[in-house]
């Protein structure tokens, strides 16, 4: 399954998107106005709980500063991560798309598509608010 948010252009440079999105704390800045909880649990993790949905935790995943950044699932029961595709247009503008990408079955698919597309959405519309 995956979910590709529209392309949000921001008035900060690439170097600045990373380095917030990098703050796992700024995290809960860009979540949608669903969110029940959430907890910074250490240095490369947190959780989050959406209302309806059990609570996703996730770790620092594949990073390549400023253009990449991975959160990706730190449960093996469900293999997901969501990513910040990070591109500069100059030196005080970058482009940025959040992506999430998860195995799942037809019926856990269906279930969470909906609740996802949400969070990836109001990441994105959230990042654009703040920039």
């Amino acid at each position: 399954m995956e979910i590709t948010a529209p392309t949000q252009t921001l008035g900060k440079s690439a170097e600045e998107v990373y380095d917030f999105l990098n703050e796992l704390s700024n995290i809960e800045k860009l979540m949608p106005e669903d969110l029940e909880a959430f907890e910074v649990t250490g240095d490369d993790s947190l959780f989050f709980v959406l209302k309806g949905m059990p609570k996703i935790y996730l770790e620092r995943g594949e990073y390549d500063r400023p253009s990449k950044l991975v959160l990706q699932s730190s449960r093996e029961a469900y293999e997901f991560h969501i990513a910040a595709q990070i591109d500069a247009v100059d030196e005080s503008q970058c482009e940025v798309i959040f992506e999430f990408q998860g195995n799942f079955n037809m019926l856990m698919a269906m279930m969470i598509k909906t609740p996802i597309t949400n969070l990836i959405n109001a990441m994105a519309e959230n990042l654009q608010k703040l920039s």
